[in-house]
């Protein structure tokens, strides 16, 4: 045991505040400190308050703060909750502007005037008689922005960090009985200037409120810290306690335990003399443990550590139970960020404390729901974007395994590169942020980063936080982005790929880190793989933090619909004064945590398993985990025939030690019946659960990856070689054989599809060459530079139809076509190839001179809307793009028009299929058509065109049609998926127009079942 003891002088810090120290739960006993009962010296003040809501903070009421005040016409208020919540003043976003800028332009750091509400808040409350001669501390955990508390009529003090506790000594002034305490809350105060964060803007007491007591003597602080020797192996936990009020007499005591409650081990240590009255005596023990499981991500091993003060009796006078998690995080001598020896990537998210219904008042409930997301969907990092979060967010990434980039509350986006800068006027202010996140969270085991900050800019501010954090706790690495120099990672937003691979080539050791990548807006996330490609060839990237997890969105009523809500974004507020639109809707979830269809790509381009092809019956195994073997998940391989499983097994629990590899063989390959000749053959091999755990149900798919055996060729339909007819007039060519009749009409080059009497086509097929623009087209431009092709299939005009070719069973029209292109006019040729059995439809495209790149090549058929029944073989069964179909097997597939329809948060181009050999689009009779690609295309099928999808701002804007629209397109352009404001889809995933296009598919009546 190493024991060494020092003195430090109390701080001072303004406005009455409490030093800050780490969240700690008092109880009066260690046991109750182990078992984390419930501590005698809390006393919750969450619940209702009166309140009384203000557009302007000049003027409060006479006499408010003092008990005596007759509150009883205020209205009452939950706490914790932000007051717009609950009919009170308006939500604002905006993304780097500050939220004020519809109303008034100040300069720092005056606060706004002409428009700054505020809140007051009043309640009563009993402090417990058995505290009486303890210490009372009153702890309010978040409040924004600035706010001010009275206890009993006489000031206690305020507070200005928005998301890190404020706390208050207030024994001095409690009475006897009932206790008044008076708040007064600011929206927005000279402090707001560090708080530009792009995110919306709400205010209030928005996170636990509580008292705690303490005896006279007691410990003020307390911090754990393990250090592993250098094999990882055995460790020391380093305890340091922060005691005041005169303890002579007293020890401090540390008791480890495992899970199981079981002692490890403790030490003790006696309390000196204090050197100066009021000075606090800081103790610090070691305590050696023989090789204590390690805590990661993957196997987030806690003990418990209680620290007590005892008095000269040996009773605990006060007693703290902490989670310890024996993990040792560095950046080795070679470059690489390592967590207990191995080099670690961050498989992140950006996160904001958001809620469509409370904002940034969470439960614990929700806070948890996110955690499952994660962990069920391979995500094993979060950065606080862009504050410290609640503290019971930490407490679950350190029991459910999460890494943590923990992020100061300090932005200044708008005013960036003068403030704070060198400014030393705000350079406290700024240190303040840091140090009361440090002190606070400087126990979580799941925290490896501190980051100083978010867009706040350079100067000298930075360099002496960088300075004081790494004084502060040697541990863990500083991050931040806007200086790399003052960081030890270097880190970026929004790089495309190409920028990983020449970083990664270039050999540089320090670590590489997307602090944010990936803008999730909409219809996103395009070029993961590209990403992880290049994160998983070099050591020196090692991970990013998409932007972000969840979309920011307010529930509120339809307008004018007399019921039903909606989600609501900036815009839909205040009139729109100053907005930023949907900017606030970046999520791989939806507000109410539906997974967006991008998420489905980040689960599989995140896994730690791959999964390759290795030769002839062969699949390759790379286990990338760094600390499971892959004996833990029970691996199960199927073979399909067209998407149809032919047969499957079971590897049984693979032996793969993290980092190995190893070649699978399944003998079933050659010898597996089943499927027509030539039948395009795939191995798909799953990783799962055999066991329920803390975060997911057995069974739980962790990765999975397939693999292709047998090339197929296309499936050929039902050519019957029955006689055709041709009848032909000026108006149009009529092609018929037994039920079947495909008339071609000679002004539009569309078909009247009949069979049996029955239509199956009302129009089509149309050429088209437009997609409703996603958030990152409208960001880059692209409606405005590819406007040319909007209504370029729409406007086309037919110079030609004829029949080129005449057999007995089969007939071959031609449609020739000008599209109304500018700068230059496109041509486009039309065939359609019919026979007894059905039609093959060819579109060419041969664009003109010096034309913008094109959304779509394709076509849109527009069936009746009973065929909303929709089977394909394909990718699925979520939507996918060129760029983004990593996250989807091949496989067979049904769904609706309606359940292939994605609600993104503003109406846009939804519900795309990739690599479709072939789809049937039904009535619930099994009537409709049947579509073979040649070989392959892509496709989606709703019940709104794309004009109808352009334009409104909402999903209740949109009318469904009362026809089904059904694209089958040769190719859409990928998404992209670098950022929302500029950059365009990357090149290999664009149409250009540079040369021509052409594909086919075939239409045949019935269901792919009788293909």
């Amino acid at each position: 045991m190493n024991v060494q003891v020092t003195t430090r002088e109390p701080q001072t810090f303004s406005a009455g505040c409490e030093p800050p120290r780490a969240t700690l739960t008092p109880h009066r006993d260690a046991r109750a400190a182990l078992r984390g009962g419930e501590p005698a010296g809390v006393r919750s003040l969450n619940g209702d308050w009166r309140f009384h809501w203000s557009p302007n903070a000049a003027h409060p009421p006479p006499g408010f703060t003092a008990p005596g005040f007759d509150d009883s016409g205020w209205a009452v208020l939950p706490v914790p909750s932000n007051w717009q919540f609950h009919g009170y003043d308006e939500p604002t976003y905006l993304n780097v502007r500050y939220p004020w800028a519809g109303y008034e332009k100040p300069d720092p750091p005056d606060a706004p005037v002409a428009y700054n509400p505020v809140g007051r808040y009043r309640r009563w409350f009993d402090a417990p008689g058995e505290w009486r001669g303890d210490r009372v501390f009153l702890s309010f955990q978040g409040v924004k922005s600035a706010f001010r508390v009275w206890i009993n009529g006489e000031p206690a003090g305020g507070g200005e960090d928005s998301f890190t506790p404020t706390e208050f000594d207030v024994t001095a002034l409690l009475r006897d009985g009932p206790n008044c305490v008076a708040v007064e809350v600011y929206r927005w105060a000279a402090s707001s200037w560090l708080e530009d964060q792009d995110m919306i803007d709400v205010c209030g007491v928005f996170r636990d409120v509580f008292l705690y007591s303490v005896p006279e003597a007691h410990i003020r602080d307390v911090e754990v810290r393990t250090e592993l020797d250098d094999s990882y192996g055995d460790a020391v936990l380093r305890v340091r306690a922060w005691v005041r009020g005169g303890a002579e007499g007293h020890r401090v005591t540390v008791a480890l335990h495992d899970s199981g409650g079981g002692m490890v081990g403790g030490a003790a240590v006696a309390v000196p003399p204090a050197e100066e009255a009021g000075a606090e005596t800081v103790l610090e023990l070691g305590l050696p443990v023989t090789d204590p499981l390690k805590w990661s991500a993957e196997h987030p091993h806690l003990y418990t550590a209680v620290v007590a003060l005892e008095d000269a009796a040996d009773r605990s006078v006060v007693a703290y139970g902490l989670p310890v998690g024996f993990r040792r995080f560095e950046r080795s001598p070679e470059g690489p960020l390592l967590i207990n020896g191995k080099p670690i990537t961050f498989r992140g998210v950006n996160r904001h404390e958001t809620d469509p219904d409370s904002g940034q008042a969470l439960s614990e409930e929700s806070m948890l729901r996110d955690i499952l997301i994660m962990k069920r969907n391979n995500i094993n990092a979060v950065r606080t974007s862009h504050y410290p979060n609640d503290p019971r967010w930490l407490d679950l990434c350190d029991r459910y395994g999460l890494y943590v980039v923990d992020e100061a509350n300090l932005e200044t986006h708008e005013v960036r590169k003068t403030l704070p800068a060198g400014d030393p006027a705000w350079a406290k202010p700024c240190l303040d942020r840091v140090r009361n996140m440090v002190e606070r969270d400087k126990n979580h085991p799941s925290v490896l980063l501190w980051s100083l900050g978010n867009e706040a800019g350079r100067g000298d501010t930075f360099v002496a936080l960088a300075d004081w954090v790494r004084d502060r706790d040697p541990s863990r690495p500083v991050h931040y982005e806007q200086m790399n120099a003052v960081a030890d990672v270097y880190s970026r937003m929004y790089t495309p790929p190409s920028h990983l691979e020449e970083y990664g080539k270039s050999g540089d050791p320090k670590p590489y880190i997307l602090c944010e990548y990936a803008h999730a807006m909409g219809n996103s996330v395009g070029n993961l793989a590209e990403y992880w490609s290049a994160i998983d060839r070099y050591p020196n990237l090692q991970g990013g933090f998409i932007w972000d997890f969840a979309d920011q969105m307010v529930r509120r009523p339809i307008p004018d619909r007399g019921g039903g809500t909606y989600l609501s974004y900036g815009g839909d507020w205040d009139g729109g004064r100053a907005d930023d639109g949907n900017f606030c809707a970046n999520g791989l979830v939806t507000a109410d945590r539906e997974p967006h269809p991008h998420l489905h790509e980040v689960r599989r381009c995140y896994q730690e398993i791959a999964i390759d092809a290795a030769g002839p019956g062969e699949v390759a195994v790379e286990n990338r985990f760094l600390f499971t073997n892959l004996a833990a998940f029970a691996a199960r391989w199927s073979l399909t025939a067209d998407g149809a499983v032919i047969a499957s097994g079971e590897f049984g629990r693979l032996v793969v030690p993290p980092g190995g590899r190893t070649t699978l063989a399944v003998p079933e390959w050659s010898a597996a019946p089943g499927g027509r000749e030539g039948a395009e053959r795939l191995l798909t091999v799953e990783f799962s659960l055999p066991e329920a755990t803390p975060w997911a149900e057995a069974g739980h798919v962790v990765a999975a990856g397939q693999v292709l055996v047998e090339a197929g060729r296309p499936v050929p339909g039902r050519r019957t070689g029955a006689p055709v007819s041709v009848a032909e007039t000026d108006a149009a060519i009529t092609v018929s054989s037994g039920g079947l009749e495909i008339t071609v009409d000679r002004a539009t080059g569309v078909l009247a599809y009949r069979y049996r009497g029955r239509s199956l086509i009302a129009d089509g097929p149309v050429p088209n060459f437009w997609r409703a623009p996603t958030d990152n087209d409208i960001g880059n431009g692209l409606p405005t530079r590819a406007a040319t092709w909007r209504h370029a299939g729409r406007d086309r005009r037919v110079t030609g139809v004829q029949v080129t070719d005449h057999a007995p069973d089969r007939v071959r029209v031609e449609v020739a076509l000008t599209l109304p292109t500018e700068p230059a006019a496109s041509a486009c040729t039309m065939t359609y190839d019919i026979d007894g059995g059905g039609v093959e439809v060819g579109l060419e495209l041969r664009p003109g001179e010096g034309l913008p790149e094109i959304p779509v090549v394709g076509t849109v058929l527009t069936l009746p809307g009973s065929c909303a029944h929709l089977t394909w073989y394909g990718r699925g069964p979520h939507e996918t793009q060129w760029d983004r179909k990593t996250g989807a097997l091949l496989g067979r597939y049904t769904s609706t028009v309606d359940e292939l329809f994605h609600p993104y948060v503003r109406p846009q181009a939804t519900g795309n299929l990739t690599d479709v050999r072939f789809a049937s689009l039904t009535d619930p009779g099994g009537v409709g058509l049947t579509a073979f690609g040649r070989p392959e295309v892509e496709m989606s099928a709703l019940r709104y065109t794309p004009s109808d999808l352009e334009g409104p701002r909402h999903q209740h804007d949109l009318v469904p049609g009362e026809t089904v629209t059904w694209q089958i397109n040769h190719r859409q352009m990928g998404v992209g998926g670098i950022d929302s404001w500029g950059r365009r889809t990357l090149p290999e995933y664009t149409l250009g127009a540079e040369g021509a296009y052409s594909y086919a598919y075939r239409l045949e009546p019935g269901v792919v079942a009788e293909a």
